[in-house]
C-alpha cells in the first residue's frame, strides 16, 4: 500500500491510496495517514481509485479518521471508488457516513455540504 500526497491547502488534504488496503496496507500507512488526515483537522480528499482490495481494517481506517474529522467540523470524502470497492463500501454501509465523489471538484462540494 502507498500513501500519496497530492495537494495540502489551508481548506483541505488531498491523497491517494494505492494498493491493497488490508493487513498489511493499513500497517504500512495507519500513522502517516492518520497524520495527514485526524492530525490536521481539515477535511481531507482521498482518492482511492487505485484500491484494488478493501479488508475491515482498511474500512476502520476510513471510518476512524472520518469520525476525527467530523468532531472538528470538517470531513472525509472518497474520490472515485473501483465498481468493486464501492460495493465494498456500501455493503459495509460507510457510505452513509462517508460521502463518495466521482472527481475533487465534487468531493470538495461534499465537503462543505
Amino acid at each position: 500500500m502507498e500513501l500519496r500526497l497530492i495537494e495540502s491547502t489551508n481548506e483541505f488534504t488531498h491523497l491517494a491510496l494505492v494498493g491493497r488496503l488490508d493487513i498489511a496496507g493499513v500497517g504500512a500507512i495507519d500513522t502517516k495517514f492518520t497524520g495527514y488526515t485526524s492530525s490536521r483537522q481539515k477535511t481531507a480528499l482521498v482518492d482511492v481509485s487505485a484500491v484494488t482490495l478493501i479488508s475491515s481494517l482498511g474500512i476502520r481506517l476510513l471510518l476512524s479518521a472520518a469520525k476525527s474529522l467530523e468532531a472538528n467540523g470538517a470531513r472525509l470524502v472518497l474520490i472515485h471508488p473501483h465498481p468493486s470497492i464501492r460495493e465494498a463500501l456500501k455493503l459495509s454501509a460507510i457510505d452513509q457516513i462517508i460521502p463518495i465523489a466521482e472527481n475533487k471538484d465534487d468531493a470538495l462540494g461534499l465537503a462543505k455540504a
